[in-house]
């Protein structure tokens, strides 16, 4: 009989562990309507960045041109072929700077990192995009320039004691 009580204790324990060890089931996380998308020159960037990488890893010779890049986007999945080809034509028609012909070898003889490797930059140099497609803004240093310009175009007032009309 203390056996049997032994073991139904052992049990019991055994299930209250169990139970309250079990991992919650977990809700899915709303998506926030106040995220902003992505900005569309931002994505098209990218979307280039990673064509280029593929076409030089894949056809096994760097891009020479915007017509290496078109070319290999003829080779890509039937729906994400037109969006790249509109990507490309978007950075194109922004008149982005690209270095041609760069190879993943070369990086690497350079000893340099792929996410480190600039291979496209904006006119005006806000956006850079690496041979792996990471995008790099340079936004925070344009903002801390506008401020710096607001604070000395702003008269300065040497007493802060408010003046009151006679």
């Amino acid at each position: 009989m203390v056996r049997f009580q032994y073991a139904v204790i052992v049990v019991v324990l055994g299930m209250l562990l169990l139970a309250g060890c079990s991992k919650p089931v977990s809700q899915p996380t709303p998506v926030s309507e106040n995220a902003t998308p992505k900005d569309p020159e931002e994505e098209a960037l990218n979307i280039v960045a990673i064509v280029y990488d593929n076409t030089a890893r894949f056809t096994k010779k760097p891009p020479e041109g915007w017509s290496d890049l078109e070319g290999f986007t003829s080779k890509m999945d039937s729906t994400a072929a037109p969006k790249a080809r509109a990507a490309i034509k978007k950075i194109q028609s922004l008149n982005y700077k690209m270095k041609w012909g760069v190879d993943l070898h070369r990086i690497i003889s350079e000893d340099k990192k792929t996410e480190d490797y600039v291979i496209a930059e904006s006119p005006d140099g806000r956006l850079k995009a690496t041979y792996s497609g990471r995008i790099i803004k340079q936004e925070a240093k344009d903002e801390d320039q506008q401020i710096e310009g607001q604070k000395e175009a702003a008269p300065e007032t040497e007493s802060s004691e408010p003046v009151t009309p006679q």
